[in-house]
């Protein structure tokens, strides 16, 4: 007993280790039975793969072949389009959803919704869209905005006023003309891109003052003084010689109070003293559109009915120019023009040319709406109209 008191903390100790050798000859022997497990496993798999077993045929009539997996309607997924009925709409553009008919809450609806949950406005029964369909109500039908999808949105009614290629006309322009909005090379005709300020017949720029006989009875001996406004200094012009602008005296009567005088075109106006006369022929004031930015380039363009210009504009790198004639026109809703084949040619369309119209004629600047491209800025500078 002695001996177990006097060494009890050395037997405690003793057992200890004698439990932790055991258990680590435990841990190793487990550890050594998982080894040889995996490595049987092992190698039982590369013996199922290793050659020297027959594998049944594989039945390939079940697989099927590209050609059948190309026409497989149910793999068949529209990346930018979808067809006009199909239900599942493109990678981009779901069908299965719509904003809502109430512009001022426009949240995102399922298809089948009847009533919008937010507003409560009704909304339309769903259909295929038709081509007569715009629901941004732009001038593009949804069936166009969808072909151009990379461009175009039937949601957006801003994207019609842009200038997708840079050619100097809004969407909505080339593809009223029936042009490529995508091609720069492709645009309508240039008259699409006059304005009208103003029609009406001009006074003439001078007023009769005075006919002064220089004591002489002989009338080419005579002047006459015109004022023109503006100039303190009074031109005195004999019979025969120019007043202004092309106008020349061409006659006075025995009163000396009625001076004919006679345009460049060969007209002839009856002027009495401190009468203003207009012109016979009415004036067209255009404005040609260089640029569809607000504040961008604009020419000018006059001229009197019968008249003919040119307006010129950059294609291929090379000047693209147009031939046109004034038809007919009293005020600023009926001005006519007529693109001609050749100077002083044969008409081969006319064209209606209206006033400007701030929100239709240039690009929008509207906040998240996509500005046109750096293309049209350059066409705007490079774009000229001419007068001759």
């Amino acid at each position: 007993m002695d001996f177990l008191a006097k060494h009890y903390e050395k037997l405690i100790l003793l057992a200890c280790l004698l439990c932790l050798i055991a258990g680590i000859f435990a841990v190793i022997s487990g550890v050594s039975k998982e080894e040889n497990k995996l490595l049987e496993l092992r190698e039982s798999a590369i013996r199922k793969v290793g050659g020297d077993k027959i594998l049944p045929p594989l039945d390939l009539s079940r697989v099927p072949t590209v050609e059948a997996s190309l026409k497989d309607p149910r793999l068949f997924l529209s990346v930018m389009e979808s067809s006009p009925d199909s239900k599942k709409g493109s990678l981009f553009q779901s069908k299965r959803y719509i904003i809502c008919k109430n512009l001022q809450c426009g949240n995102l609806l399922h298809v089948s919704t009847d009533k919008c949950p937010f507003c409560g406005t009704e909304q339309d029964q769903y259909k295929d869209t038709k081509p007569e369909d715009d629901t941004d109500r732009d001038g593009i039908p949804d069936l166009v905005e969808k072909k151009y999808a990379h461009f175009l949105n039937y949601l957006d009614p801003y994207d019609a006023f842009f200038d997708e290629d840079g050619d100097g006309f809004l969407n909505i322009e080339e593809y009223q003309a029936g042009t490529d909005m995508e091609n720069p090379e492709d645009f309508p005709p240039l008259a699409l891109l006059l304005r009208v300020q103003s029609v009406g017949k001009i006074r003439l720029p001078f007023l009769v003052f005075r006919v002064r006989t220089l004591d002489s009875e002989l009338k080419s001996d005579w002047k006459v003084e015109f004022q023109i406004p503006g100039r303190a200094q009074r031109p005195a012009v004999k019979i025969g010689e120019e007043i202004l602008g092309g106008y020349k005296v061409s006659s006075i009567n025995d009163a000396k109070d009625l001076v004919r005088v006679e345009s460049r075109e060969g007209k002839s106006y009856n002027m009495r003293i401190g009468e203003t006369v207009e012109e016979e022929v009415p004036t067209a004031a255009m404005l040609f559109l260089a640029s569809r930015e607000r504040g961008g380039r604009m020419v000018r363009v006059i001229r009197k009915i019968g008249e003919e210009f040119y307006l010129e504009k950059d294609k291929s790198g090379k000047a693209y120019r147009e031939h046109y004639r004034v038809l007919a026109g009293t005020s600023r809703d009926d001005l006519r023009v007529a693109q001609l084949d050749s100077p002083k040619g044969e008409t081969i369309a006319e064209f209606d040319i209206k006033a400007v119209n701030v929100k239709r004629d240039f690009i929008p600047q509207v906040d998240g709406a996509r500005r046109g491209n750096v293309g049209e800025h350059e066409e705007g500078r490079r774009a000229r109209g001419r007068m001759r």
